[in-house]
């Protein structure tokens, strides 16, 4: 009997020690009990961070069970019973370690906590443990200002409002508060930094901390303090030459219109036909611009700015652009001869070598540049966000004999480059897309509709969700070619070798010869209705043997029986079902107009060849994300689209 009541006792206070403890405050490592490590059943738990309103616990668990189970107990007094605790719990493991956090405590506060293991059906307490939550802190350690820009920086850990006041007006009077800068007051729990932008210049500001203290009730306040902004400024610091690209550094913060003007007429006669580095309104301290001119020309240049309609010009200076040392003696007879077979105004190469092209109008073998004199590379990208060195894909060019002769890299890239031959006053006369990638693919539609390239003229993939695939933007009936995006989701343009022209306001159409002359304008307002045919000219941007498709209910698009179907959403684009092969890849690549890119990601058009009724639009292939597909669709025509080449 003894024996009996023995055992009973033994299991009821072992029931007993698993809800009842005693706990008492240890003296811990850290002020606020850091550091403070249990270990039970295979499971480390370490009190890692204290902050005024949370405590962060992280671990590390040995033999991992489906239905393991960590957490903590906590409590605002010393825990005697488990029931009426708060939990916090994970079944969440990562490679055997696992992190937990007890959020919205109240600063300055003792918690108790008691860490617990659940696994195989039993469930296992730790001891009783303790930490205190830190002091509400605010602190502005440090004040930058660069012309009208303050930036604080400090230590913020709150558990309430929080964040600086900032105003004009020394006794900081609620009434004329100015701007409250509140750095995410509820969260924040360690150092900050916070810019107040678009102040005025040359003026005193005055700031102090605050927050809120939630056990008093009222906010405290810390000593109002001040700093002054600057006056305004613009200064060139430095001009950089690398072949024919200048980049200007230096200092700027202007509360007006302002800049940098550079011109070949060193007394400035004609403002308005200036080059502009335009730094209107900016407060970015240093600024770095950059602009593309022409070859071995002195320019004079000088900082200005406009007020109340005047223009105040600094000093004027002036800089030489190099030489273009991409320019070479090659070897007219050693180079293979991609015009052998026809001319086009776009060649594909797809291993290093020395090529040659003819220097004649497009498809045109009788419209040769008889005044071409030098020639240039224009520019080149790989059609992603990787910025190339000038030379990366074609390391040299040369101009002979009525040939525009170019040496790839010895190690080759994909991408696209625009090379181009000049007379003797530096007036382009001809360019050409050089488009690096392997052999495009002939896919054949349905309804013998045609067969077309596999790929986006200027495309170096034909993968699905391959920013590759994306290819070029054209206006409609230019042959030459615009960046597209570096995203197959987003509208960033594509990295290049130059600074592009900003686009041409015009609402008169431009001469094609103004278009040739200037390959890498984007003109907007402006359409021809005949410049891109069925029967291929000397405009088509598409290589020897292909050309732009015909568009409208006699078109490829129309015939094949494009219609509505499903948008793959992960890699942004359409597998339209084609004879053969089975699929061919449509990417949204987005359009582009005079204020850049636009909607790459979600949805897409696709020149034809077929001007619109509408007068100011040609026809084209449209799809969006919601799987609509228009093979009827009109666009207006100085909109970048895609090009999908059909065979001739």
């Amino acid at each position: 009997m003894n024996s009996l009541k023995t055992v009973l006792a033994i299991i009821l206070l072992t029931f007993a020690s698993l809800l009842w403890v005693s706990c008492e405050k240890p003296e811990p490592d850290s002020p606020y009990g850091e550091g403070e490590t249990s270990k039970l059943k295979g499971v480390t738990l370490t009190l890692k961070k204290v902050t005024a309103t949370k405590a962060i616990f992280d671990g590390t668990v040995k033999d991992l069970t489906p239905d393991l189970i960590v957490g903590v107990h906590w409590n605002y007094y010393p825990i005697e019973h488990i029931n009426n605790t708060n939990i916090v719990s994970t079944y969440d493991f990562v490679d055997g370690r696992f992190v937990l956090g007890i959020s919205d405590l109240p600063s300055n506060e003792v918690i108790y906590y008691m860490p617990y293991v659940h696994r195989n059906g039993v469930t296992e307490y730790g001891d009783c443990l303790s930490f205190t939550t830190a002091e509400v802190t605010m602190t502005v350690d440090k004040v930058e200002v660069m012309g009208r820009v303050a930036t604080f920086t400090g230590i913020a850990d709150l558990d309430g409002d929080g964040g600086i006041l900032c105003s004009t007006d020394p006794d900081l009077s609620l009434a004329k508060y100015m701007n409250e800068l509140n750095p995410e007051p509820y969260d924040l729990d360690g150092a900050y930094i916070h810019k107040l932008t678009d102040l005025d210049f040359n003026t005193t500001y005055y700031y102090r901390t605050y927050y809120r203290d939630r056990s008093a009730g009222s906010d405290v306040y810390g000593e109002v303090k001040s700093f002054k902004t600057g006056e305004t400024m613009l200064t060139v610091d430095n001009v950089n030459i690398s072949d024919n690209v200048v980049t200007f550094t230096g200092n700027v913060a202007l509360d007006c219109e302002g800049g940098i003007f550079y011109t070949t007429d060193p007394d400035f006669s004609d403002i308005a036909s200036c080059g502009i580095i335009d730094l209107s309104y900016k407060s970015e301290i240093p600024y770095l611009r950059k602009c593309s001119l022409s070859f071995n020309t002195t320019y004079y240049y000088c900082t200005f700015c406009v007020r109340n309609g005047e223009y105040e010009l600094g000093e004027i200076k002036s800089f030489t652009t190099g030489s273009d040392s991409s320019i070479k003696d090659l070897s007219l007879s050693s180079a293979t001869d991609l015009s052998y077979n026809g001319t086009a105004n776009c060649y594909i190469v797809s291993q290093s070598g020395l090529y040659k092209i003819k220097t004649v109008k497009g498809n045109d073998e009788n419209q040769i540049l008889t005044n071409a004199t030098t020639p240039e590379l224009l520019w080149e990208t790989f059609g992603t966000d990787e910025v190339p060195s000038r030379r990366d894909l074609i390391s040299a060019v040369c101009y002979k004999n009525g040939y525009l002769i170019f040496q790839t890299a010895n190690t080759f890239r994909e991408g696209n480059a625009v090379v181009a031959v000049k007379d003797s006053k530096g007036t382009i006369l001809w360019s050409w897309h050089i488009w690096l990638t392997d052999k495009p693919q002939e896919h054949i539609y349905k309804n013998n509709a045609g067969t077309m390239m596999d790929r986006n003229l200027g495309a170096t993939s034909a993968t699905a969700g391959d920013v590759g695939a994306l290819g070029l933007l054209y206006q409609w009936g230019r042959k030459d070619p615009f960046l597209g995006s570096s995203s197959i989701s987003e509208s960033i343009e594509a990295e290049s070798t130059i600074v592009w022209p900003l686009p041409l306001d015009s609402s008169t159409k431009e001469t094609t010869q103004y278009l040739i002359a200037h390959p890498t304008t984007f003109i907007d307002k402006w359409y021809e209705d005949s410049i891109w045919q069925s029967e291929k000219n000397i405009y088509d941007p598409c290589p020897v043997g292909w050309r732009v498709p015909d568009g409208g209910d006699d078109g490829v698009w129309a015939k094949a029986g494009f219609g509505d179907t499903t948008f793959d959403r992960t890699n942004q684009g359409i597998s339209f079902s084609i004879s053969s092969p089975s699929t061919t890849w449509y990417p949204a690549s987005g359009f582009r107009s005079d204020s850049g890119l636009s909607s790459v990601g979600g949805l897409s058009d696709y020149w034809s060849c077929s001007f619109s009724d509408f007068g100011i639009a040609a026809d084209c292939l449209r799809f969006d994300r919601s799987g609509y597909v228009d093979p009827l669709y009109a666009f207006y025509c100085e909109r970048g689209l895609s090009v999908r080449c059909i065979k001739d």
